[in-house]
């Protein structure tokens, strides 16, 4: 699968306005005002390099640098890889696990600060990249028939899915697999939900 950077950009814009609406810590801390601008500033104002680091950091104010940048974008690329398109998520899993190892094992690798739970992000980041790169042509395509979009999106979810689930073989070898597996329970659940309001 090619790369699209302004789609991984949309899906990076994405994951991060939905940490800001789920999020309590910052329903609690900040206005009403505040919150909005926040939610108006990832949606609308902040550059690639920044949704990106935000990301990567976690909303710390750790450095990220141009080479953890491109090194997450790989991260999500080599679990959109293993998704499934192997004739069965162990194989999947196998590959990615080799790659990942080899990936996040780098002496001095730009992403260690994140540990292994850049998986887990990567994991739901390139959920939301998948659905967008199999969705847009095909709705594109439909020319406003709301049968035909339906049936794209719908396509689109469930291989989403089927990508998440593949990637939850991966959570064994996070600090926390009970966590991580929970965490892409929940966002696979977000995606059955989406997928029952198409119907």
């Amino acid at each position: 699968m090619e790369f699209d950077k302004k789609l991984f950009e949309l899906a990076c814009r994405d994951y991060v306005l939905e940490v800001v609406n789920e999020s309590k810590y910052l329903r609690k801390r900040l206005s009403l005002i505040e919150h909005a601008k926040i939610y108006d500033w990832s949606k609308n104002k902040a550059s690639y390099n920044q949704v990106v680091s935000l990301i990567i950091s976690e909303g710390s104010n750790k450095t990220v640098t141009k080479e953890a940048i491109t090194e997450f974008e790989s991260l999500v690329a080599i679990l959109l890889e293993a998704g499934p398109k192997y004739r069965s998520p162990v194989e999947g899993a196998k590959k990615a696990g080799v790659a990942i190892g080899k990936f996040m094992t780098k002496e001095r690798h730009p992403l260690k600060f994140m540990g292994k739970a850049a998986l887990v992000t990567a994991a739901i980041v390139g959920a939301l990249y998948l659905f967008k790169k199999l969705s847009d042509p095909c709705v594109r395509q439909c020319r406003g028939n709301a049968e035909c979009i339906r049936n794209c999106k719908a396509v689109a979810i469930k291989k989403t899915i089927a990508n998440l689930q593949s990637n939850m073989t991966n959570c064994r070898n996070t600090p926390n697999p009970e966590k991580c597996e929970n965490r892409i329970k929940g966002e696979i659940a977000k995606w059955n939900e989406k997928l029952t309001k198409l119907a």
